[in-house]
């Protein structure tokens, strides 16, 4: 199911309206009171079409190939956690969503003032990684059931709560999405990471929530057909056409890798500001920004692997499958999954939030979280 949830995610932000576009000529949606509109040809939709298809078999055949070879007995023992590693987590919760609280209050809860504050303390909101890797430990090693109706976990469960509702307040929708799917994650993979109907049906629901918490910063239109057309049109989309659209009939190919001056960002913001250490704006981003008529709302993954080694990306996207499939084999094992492997469905949620940003924040966040599980099993071994 997991895989599935990425192929789907890919085929809502891109294949779903190049389709429409290659077979009914389809140009434009409608998101709430914005009128977005493709720009480039049903030639240049075919060759993104296909560069984009290349790109999800390479990783999928990646994924496949290791994380078929996960042991499919499930120890269902629950022998990691002990009530201080509890007791931390939920605490670390309960700070973070405290400060949340206390900033959107400060900002009189004004969605672009608290983008500002974010951005101008980013190393405080990145703190929250902390949390959710010990959340992820948690849940990849209780059943949720048990964490549910047990009195001894009563603080972890408000604390879980009151973090998500300060997300809420906070407006942050990609934070909110990694704990959605460290609850989702964990839960397919103590029912083995099933495909099922009734999950397909509800990931077909449960997509268009994020478009729902954009009303809280436009407000809800008066118009019924416009609230429909913006709940159940895709925000993305077009958008990350128009980015892939761009390089492929623009033909920007970079001479060197235009990730490689992000590979800084790997540094919290303290160190780099310790060490005058500074990532500047870069051009390629704006290049094709300007190109693809298309202001804010991220960048595309895929459109700047296109840039970077043309048709030899698909060799990312094995690479990717290959990790993202090995993290998911060791987090199978759930009941007895180390704190390494907690890791999984922190990089797993950072791979689909990335198709719609660049390369360097996914390599940024991948490694920063990856040492911060090796780290934190070092500085002490968990045990009952």
């Amino acid at each position: 199911m997991l895989i599935f949830f990425i192929f789907y995610v890919i085929f809502i932000l891109h294949i779903n309206f190049l389709l429409r576009n290659i077979l009914l000529g389809h140009e434009s949606d409608n998101f709430f009171n914005f009128v977005m509109t493709y720009n480039f040809s049903p030639e240049v939709s075919l060759i993104s079409l296909e560069f984009v298809t290349l790109c999800m078999l390479s990783f999928y055949l990646a994924y496949t190939l290791i994380y078929r070879q996960r042991n499919k007995f499930i120890d269902q023992s629950s022998l990691y956690i002990g009530k201080n590693t509890t007791f931390i987590t939920s605490v670390s919760a309960f700070m973070m969503a405290s400060y949340l609280v206390y900033v959107s209050y400060k900002s009189g809860f004004n969605y672009g003032s608290m983008t500002q504050f974010r951005a101008q303390n980013s190393f405080i909101f990145e703190l929250r990684v902390v949390y959710l890797l010990l959340l992820s430990f948690h849940l990849l090693n209780i059943p949720i059931s048990q964490i549910i109706k047990e009195k001894k976990y009563a603080f972890f469960r408000f604390s879980f709560i009151f973090y998500g509702i300060a997300l809420l307040f906070f407006q942050a929708r990609s934070a909110m999405f990694e704990v959605f799917v460290i609850f989702i994650y964990s839960y397919l993979m103590w029912n083995k990471d099933k495909i099922r109907f009734k999950y397909i049906v509800a990931l077909c629901f449960l997509i268009f929530i994020p478009n729902i918490l954009v009303m809280a910063r436009m407000g809800v239109p008066d118009n019924i057909s416009e609230l429909i057309d913006g709940i159940f049109t895709v925000e993305y989309s077009i958008l990350l056409n128009n980015y892939l659209g761009s390089v492929i009939f623009y033909e920007i190919h970079n001479e060197t890798y235009s990730f490689l001056p992000q590979v800084w960002l790997i540094f919290p913001s303290w160190i780099r500001l310790f060490f005058d250490i500074e990532v500047g704006k870069i051009e390629y981003f704006t290049q094709v920004a300007n190109l693809a008529k298309v202001s804010g709302g991220g960048f595309s993954l895929i459109a700047q692997m296109y840039s970077d080694f043309q048709w030899k990306a698909p060799l990312v996207f094995l690479v990717a499958g290959l990790l993202i499939g090995w993290l998911n084999k060791g987090a199978y094992k759930v009941g007895s999954v180390s704190l390494f492997y907690a890791s999984a469905p922190l990089v797993y949620s950072m791979f689909i939030l990335s198709l719609r940003n660049d390369f360097g924040v996914m390599f940024k966040y991948m490694i920063q979280i990856m040492v911060l599980a090796m780290v934190l099993s070092l500085i002490k071994r968990i045990k009952v």
